[in-house]
């Protein structure tokens, strides 16, 4: 995808790429190659500038491929909203700690806004290597109910959009809501 992008000549066109880079970029190439463009201030390529949005949604893809984000996400300086919730979705999509991470969704999520809740589970989903979050595929599960009859409809809808381990295999998934249901 970045190679497509350095070749792209109209502004629709870098346009077109640029939209799509940060959620097509899941390998360390690509994601390194949108920090140094971010860090620099610059990308060398037409019509292709990096505001505060878009270094955002750089630093999302960085923090979910590596812990070695978070020096660089915390020395971000701001205080808009986007850094606010930036900060927040990037604290918990970290590669480490998800067992840890999922356990204060469930602890702290139904106190915080809707706003924040989208972007905790978001961030906590956003892992690209879905094989470190295998282990938290029985949390899900032995959390439902907890969250089911003590929590809003708003985070319960949450919780099943964002939380719901797809990461595992489908079959145990589909086993396991079998066996919540009476």
């Amino acid at each position: 995808m970045v190679q497509k992008l350095k070749s792209a000549t109209a502004a629709e066109e870098v346009a077109f790429y640029k939209d799509r880079l940060t959620w097509f970029a899941k390998n360390e190439p690509d994601v390194k190659q949108l920090v140094d463009w971010m860090q620099a201030g610059s990308t060398g390529i037409e019509h292709f500038e990096i505001g505060e949005d878009y270094s955002w949604r750089i630093l999302k893809a960085y923090a979910s491929l590596t812990d070695d984000a978070k020096s660089t996400i915390d020395a971000t300086p701001g205080e808009t909203d986007i850094v606010k919730y930036g900060k927040l979705y990037c604290e918990y999509a970290y590669p480490s700690r998800k067992q840890e991470k999922f356990m204060e969704i469930i602890e702290k999520g139904p106190a915080m806004s809707n706003y924040e809740q989208g972007n905790i589970m978001g961030g906590w989903i956003a892992t690209i290597n879905k094989e470190i979050m295998r282990p938290c595929a029985n949390l899900y599960f032995d959390n439902f109910l907890n969250v089911l009859n003590n929590t809003s409809k708003e985070f319960l809808e949450k919780y099943c959009n964002y939380l719901l381990p797809g990461y595992d295999q489908y079959s145990v998934t589909v086993e396991k809501i079998r066996e919540l249901l009476p």
